[in-house]
């Protein structure tokens, strides 16, 4: 089960939660990161 943090449109926390899985209601955002690793052949993983 992962618990996710609720922010409103201009990145402020909402004090709610959401559980992943289940559809965000109108106007709830969560924040997501992107790590790309790349080694010097230019290869990512």
């Amino acid at each position: 089960m992962e618990i996710w943090d609720i922010y409103d449109k201009n990145r402020t926390k909402t004090n709610r939660t959401h559980l992943r899985g289940a559809p965000l209601a109108s106007g709830d955002y969560h924040i997501v990161v992107h790590v790309w690793i790349r080694k010097k052949r230019v290869k990512f993983f």
